[in-house]
């Protein structure tokens, strides 16, 4: 799990993310988004940098995808 906290130029609380990390592996069916997600979709590692993340997410879903294939996973 990481924490992140953004802050503004008067250092308030600009975003409070809570990112959860977990390894899996698509097996079968469609992706849709839950009622509290407005849209969902699988992106290759290549795509990242065409997306805004918060600091070090690319990097923490690198060393999973690292992890899960020094593991056998993917």
């Amino acid at each position: 799990m990481i924490e992140r906290l953004n802050r503004d130029g008067d250092g308030q609380i600009q975003y409070h993310y809570v990112i959860v990390d977990y390894l899996a592996r698509w097996v079968a069916g469609d992706l849709k988004p839950s009622d509290e997600v407005l849209e969902a979709r699988w992106v290759a590692p290549e795509e990242f940098p065409g997306y805004q993340m918060t600091t070090g997410t690319a990097d923490v879903i690198q060393k999973m995808l690292t992890a899960g294939k020094r593991a056998g996973i993917l």
